[in-house]
């Protein structure tokens, strides 16, 4: 009897034994390793070249032109009644009048040339903004279609030893090289003009569909 116990306190010993062996062994195993996939995006190139945002720049510009034609008017008039009041003698009633009516459009002045300038800066970063949120969305888009893990930033513009400026820029990039097929720019500013152009409100037309996404052309070739 005492064997038999001994014998059956040993098989269990040994069975809890390989549970903890196998246990540890599919711990020990590494998990699936993601194969990462890095495209490049010029950000400077898609803001310049991308019609809606030139179209919604010249907008502010004409209105930051028309706003600076307002201000100049006012500067006129201030200017003019700066000479009226240089023309009366101080202490008199008129002077004082004049003065007073000076100060009062000085201030005006002032307080409407601030909130032009600050209504223009909201207008020109709910622009920047908007424009991001775009090129973001067509490169998430594109990320996903192409398989992509991760986009970065870059400039490729040709480097340029006359321009110190760009050089020092080009040097403190991150990106040093790259194939041709990594780069995603021209792709991506092309969802956008399309997508942008469908959007434009034509006669006769309907809704804007959702333009396909294309794949990045020579990603399997080096640059």
């Amino acid at each position: 009897m005492r064997k038999l116990i001994l014998a059956a306190t040993g098989l269990a010993c040994l069975a809890g034994i390989s549970f903890s062996i196998a246990t540890a062994q599919v711990d020990a195993q590494p998990a699936a390793e993601v194969t990462h996939k890095i495209g490049l995006i010029d950000m400077g190139y898609v803001f310049r070249e991308y019609d809606k945002n030139k179209i919604l720049n010249e907008e502010l510009m004409l209105e930051l032109q028309e706003a600076e034609g307002k201000m100049k008017q006012m500067v006129a008039t201030l200017q003019a009644a700066q000479q009226q009041l240089k023309q009366l003698k101080e202490g008199t009633p008129e002077f004082a009048e004049r003065e007073k009516k000076y100060a009062e459009m000085t201030t005006k002045f002032n307080t409407d040339q601030t909130m032009m300038k600050r209504d223009l800066q909201k207008k020109n970063a709910k622009i920047t903004h908007t424009i991001y949120q775009e090129v973001q969305d067509a490169v998430a888009r594109l990320a996903r279609h192409n398989g992509y893990t991760l986009v970065l930033r870059f400039n490729r513009e040709e480097i340029s030893s006359t321009d110190s400026q760009k050089l020092m820029e080009t040097l403190n990039q991150q990106v040093v090289y790259h194939r041709n097929g990594d780069d995603m720019t021209d792709v991506v500013l092309d969802m956008l003009q399309k997508k942008y152009d469908k959007a434009k409100p034509t006669a006769g037309s309907t809704a804007p569909k959702k333009s396909p996404v294309k794949p990045v052309s020579g990603t399997s070739q080096g640059k």
